[in-house]
């Protein structure tokens, strides 16, 4: 839910409900913001406790934020680094008649009349999504065969790039994948696919979801670990 507070602000935050007495709230190293509440408590009180506790949540998210190496704006430019599914690959920009993306001998080679850094942006762009389309089925295909347990599941694709959410699970079964996981090795997007697998079943953070998660993959906090190194 979006939580007005002040000065014209928006604060996402995910709100699980469950049979408890009071109203906690959790700020994640990533920046999330959890707030676990009382079955009774209705949206406008979540949202008061929010705006009141808003000094505490910015400081904490700060302290996280001053852990986090910074990765260099793209430039989009002949030499560059890119990464893809974990792999460094220097880009190559070719001026010529319009050809598909493609990895070739360490690069990705991007032919295009317009070699100008906003049109290479827009066809990486697009050719990110492309190749997230096609992975997210495979990796939902196989972490749910893994997982032992038949539900109605479709992935979607999140086009906000860069954004520190890397997925979300929602409850008519969808699970939507950050596109900027595609920069990701597969052991991570599959972290982040059965963290939301977990969730259709436990919907919060509780020592539940932990025990199911450690069931299935006893090495997620290494995968996330490198999936936060790797994408900070």
């Amino acid at each position: 839910m979006m939580v007005e507070i002040g000065g014209g602000d928006l604060l996402q935050v995910t709100l699980h409900r469950s049979e408890r007495k009071t109203l906690a709230i959790t700020v994640y190293p990533g920046g999330e913001v959890e707030v676990r509440a009382p079955i009774a408590a209705s949206d406008e009180e979540v949202a008061a406790r929010v705006r009141r506790r808003r000094r505490w949540i910015r400081k904490q998210k700060d302290f996280f934020e001053q852990f986090r190496p910074r990765t260099p704006e793209r430039q989009y430019v002949c030499g560059e680094t890119h990464l893809y599914l974990g792999r460094q690959y220097r880009l190559k920009v070719i001026e010529g008649r319009k050809r598909p993306v493609r990895l070739w001998a360490g690069y990705i080679e991007v032919t295009r009349e317009d070699t100008s850094p906003d049109s290479i942006r827009k066809t990486l762009s697009k050719w990110y999504r492309t190749q997230a389309e096609r992975h997210f089925v495979l990796v939902l295909a196989k972490v749910q065969k893994e997982f032992h347990r038949t539900l109605p599941i479709e992935v979607t694709v999140d086009s906000r790039r860069f954004s520190r959410r890397w997925g979300t699970c929602h409850p008519d079964g969808r699970i939507s994948l950050n596109v900027d996981l595609m920069r990701a090795p597969r052991s991570c997007i599959e972290y982040v696919v059965l963290h939301e697998l977990c969730h259709l079943l436990v919907p919060d953070h509780s020592r539940a979801f932990f025990r199911l998660l450690d069931g299935h993959m006893p090495d997620w906090r290494e995968r996330k670990s490198r999936l936060e190194r790797l994408l900070a």
